[in-house]
């Protein structure tokens, strides 16, 4: 219909309808072709994307990101390059994700562990600090841990011994421990007629059996109680701390393997060491006593943050893996 066909007089008044008609289609058709001309503008650019690979979008940020870690400054050609590096990154990682290989059970172990050390930088390392400790502190620490810094009583002996034959009669035992007994009646002699000799002296050379110790008058050095030395019977270190005095030899001492005669040479009393002389010892306790409660703190919100729900029935039915030789009993199997 033209607009003079709707301006003509139309029979039963119609041709005001005709024209509205006219007018409501003229501007759909407006409309129409305002919103063709609206489609066929290209969008407005994002000003934060620098680029896209597949399915990754490279933003501003992120690149500046890179930027700082390559240590790349404003060089166009610097940029183009470290662009081209991730542009190349991006796909590989997409293609390995195609492929399935971002659930890899060693690779999620893997990135796990990292998530872990991460953690654990962030919410408990930074909770560490070198503070020193301060005097009550480690005082108190010092007075409660003082075995730790003891020095035990030592002993510094002598010794004779004499081996039974193999296979001894007791008559061949009784002889052995007959010329032992005689010879501490020459090692008391000799004691008051030559008191500087060290030891047993020559009585060591001429009549101990013990190759280590005959030849410096069987001096066995200093002793700790209860801690003796295999190469002769555990009695021997018993006897030395019996003896009250310096210079006092045993009665003979009748073992399984032979006799022995023991002379008390030296003593030195228990001794504690002064704080001074361990005060770095303390400090690096006291540190590592707060390190080990924090982490325990930690832990312990972890378990309460995270409810675990363990099924022992099925822990004890699990097998090892074919092929895994599992470990030992008394040795705990690895954890990854």
């Amino acid at each position: 219909m033209s607009p003079s066909d709707c301006l003509r007089p139309v029979p039963g008044g119609s041709h005001r309808i005709r024209c509205w008609c006219f007018r409501l289609g003229a501007l759909l058709v407006a409309g129409m072709l305002g919103w063709l001309a609206g489609c066929s503008r290209p969008p407005a650019p994002d000003p934060d994307l620098v680029a896209r690979v597949g399915t990754h979008d490279i933003r501003v940020a992120e690149f500046q990101d890179w930027m700082r870690r390559r240590g790349i400054g404003a060089n166009s050609e610097a940029k183009a390059a470290l662009l081209q590096e991730m542009l190349d990154h991006y796909a590989a990682v997409q293609r390995a994700e195609d492929l399935g290989l971002a659930h890899d059970p060693a690779l999620r172990r893997t990135w796990e562990n990292l998530l872990v050390e991460r953690l654990r930088t962030v919410q408990l390392e930074s909770q560490f600090t070198n503070d020193p400790a301060t005097p009550a502190q480690i005082q108190a620490w010092y007075t409660n841990h003082l075995d730790s810094f003891g020095q035990p009583a030592l002993r510094r002996g002598a010794m004779i011994f004499a081996a039974y034959p193999d296979r001894a009669t007791a008559e061949q035992m009784q002889a052995v421990h007959q010329r032992l007994s005689d010879v501490r009646s020459l090692a008391l002699q000799q004691d008051r007629t030559a008191p500087g000799v060290r030891g047993f002296g020559s009585l060591a050379v001429q009549y101990s059996e013990d190759q280590i110790t005959r030849y410096r008058g069987g001096d066995l050095g200093w002793l700790v109680p209860g801690k003796g030395d295999n190469r002769y019977d555990p009695a021997v270190n018993a006897t030395l701390f019996a003896l009250s005095q310096t210079n006092e030899i045993s009665e003979v001492l009748d073992t399984l393997r032979g006799c022995y005669l023991v002379k008390l040479l030296d003593t030195r009393a228990a001794q504690v060491k002064p704080l001074a002389s361990v005060l770095a010892i303390v400090q690096q306790k006291l540190r590592m006593e707060n390190r080990q409660q924090l982490q325990t703190q930690w832990q312990n919100q972890l378990r309460a943050a995270y409810p675990a729900q363990t099924f022992e029935q099925v822990l004890s039915g699990i097998l090892p893996p074919t092929g895994q030789t599992p470990p030992p009993p008394d040795q705990p199997a690895a954890i990854n």
